[in-house]
């Protein structure tokens, strides 16, 4: 007598007179059905048991995982080992899985279409009659359990277009409540997915751990501040331009002490070695002072008659460079009288070595306010701030080694310069309009970073390679992150 079973599909009977074939397709939506096992060997009707459902519903899992992974004839064996029947019937069955179409196994429903996000595993339990005599009319009422399992604590990754989606199963339903058939199959429940957790954006070159002070005359606070030097405590003393005074911060950017405020000083350059000196270039004539208290300790003198210093850095040795300027200002028609000399002292204040028209003799321009910054060997860089926008790097001898950089508005370009620096490693830092430009040793161009406010006017590294910037009447700290 033939048999009854539904398409999960498409909700129609379908005709199953037996035999060892384990899979017929539907005449109504040509879906490759999987007979029921039940209907093949025996009458009876009886449901599947939970452990039987987690135990099918896990091999069309591994089967599926078997598929996309390339391994189609371990994925017929699982089947026969599971859910019996020949090779060609297995074979059948692996296939329509392969090709995404609804197969329809024991009690389950299962859809593995290459294109489905999480896999959808839907059990239908499946009640069988005698099919009317004669035939062709309406089939006896078929009363359908829709029970929804989902596997319980089984992830199962997938990779789907070129993603990595992990879908976590729901836990196995084992008590639904009966519902009348319809015409449609159920609706496919599935797990929903978890997203891929987006990873941290890769960081740039420095990254700003600290920022403080704000403008004003009040301790701790700032007021056309264009000069900043750190000692090897990691004291940060800034000097302000118009007034000279010169305040001190700790690490953590905490006030500590002030002294100076002269209304009618200057001051030009601001520098600190590692015994805890500052100096400060305070109307062209360069100051020492003990940093912890601020008492003046004495002057440097040049015997060469001129405007004064300007910039200046401290040495390895515990020497001093300065920028000598024999005039700054007026009428200049020729480089007669406007010569600026880059001048190295020793610990004690005295003379060492001079290069006369230090930058003017290599551009035949004149030049003022000309930042400067010393690396760990000696060498010490100088940054034109008129036509060339070059950055010229001198040995501690006095040679000139290096050349490079460009005035302009391209990449790797200065379109302005206030501030040099150096760090261990020894690259060059330049503060320019759009951030802080960083070259290698030799003058190759890595990387530009914003300082979040405006052109760093002076810049130094602390003894654990940390940059400090002065911009706008702002201090900030930066962390490098290559």
């Amino acid at each position: 007598m033939p048999q009854t079973f539904t398409c999960p599909k498409c909700g129609a009977p379908q005709d199953y007179t037996g035999g060892a074939a384990a899979t017929i397709q539907c005449p109504y939506c040509e879906t490759t059905l999987i007979v029921p096992p039940e209907l093949r060997t025996t009458s009876s009707n009886a449901a599947m048991s939970d452990a039987a459902w987690t135990r099918e519903s896990a091999a069309l899992v591994e089967i599926k995982r078997l598929l996309e992974s390339g391994q189609k004839i371990q994925a017929i064996k699982v089947y026969r080992e599971h859910f019996g029947g020949g090779l060609k019937d297995a074979k059948d069955a692996v296939e329509a899985i392969a090709r995404g179409q609804n197969v329809q196994v024991a009690q389950i429903s299962f859809s593995g279409g290459a294109n489905t996000p999480t896999i959808g595993i839907h059990a239908t339990p499946y009640v069988t009659a005698p099919r009317a005599q004669g035939g062709t009319g309406c089939a006896t009422a078929i009363i359908v359990i829709v029970v929804l399992v989902i596997i319980g604590s089984i992830v199962v990754p997938l990779v789907v277009a070129g993603m990595d989606i992990f879908n976590a199963l729901a836990p196995v339903v084992t008590t639904p409540p009966p519902v009348i058939a319809s015409a449609t199959e159920a609706p496919l429940r599935t797990a929903a997915a978890i997203p891929t957790p987006t990873p941290p954006p890769t960081p740039g070159f420095a990254d700003v751990v600290k920022s403080f002070s704000e403008k004003g005359t009040a301790p701790g606070q700032l007021n056309d501040a264009r000069s900043l030097a750190v000692d090897n405590k990691g004291n940060v003393y800034v000097g302000e331009y118009t007034g000279a005074r010169i305040q001190r911060f700790d690490a953590q950017g905490e006030f500590q002490d002030q002294w100076g405020g002269n209304s009618k000083q200057i001051l030009f350059g601001l520098a600190a070695d590692f015994r805890g000196n500052v100096y400060a270039v305070l109307n062209g004539v360069i100051t020492k002072f003990d940093g912890a208290t601020g008492k003046q300790l004495s002057q440097f003198k040049y015997a060469v008659p001129g405007e004064g210093f300007d910039a200046i850095a401290t040495t390895p040795d515990g020497g001093l460079v300065g920028m000598w300027y024999e005039q700054r200002t007026g009428f200049i028609t020729s480089l007669e009288g406007h010569r600026e000399d880059l001048v190295r002292f020793d610990r004690e204040g005295q003379v060492t070595n001079v290069i006369q028209g230090v930058i003017s003799s290599q551009t035949d321009n004149f030049e003022v306010d000309n930042p400067l910054a010393v690396d760990s060997s000696g060498n010490v860089y100088i940054l034109s701030r008129e036509r060339d926008g070059a950055i010229f790097k001198f040995s501690a001898q006095g040679k000139l080694l290096s050349r490079f950089g460009s005035r302009g508005s391209e990449t790797g370009q200065l379109n302005s310069g206030d501030a040099i620096a150096v760090d261990s490693k020894g690259r060059v830092y330049v503060g320019a309009t759009d951030g802080v430009m960083v070259f290698t040793s030799d003058g190759r161009y890595l990387d530009t970073f914003s300082n979040n406010h405006a052109a760093a006017l002076s810049m130094a590294f602390d003894a654990q390679n940390r940059l400090w910037v002065l911009s706008n009447d702002k201090i900030m700290l930066f962390r490098l992150n290559q």
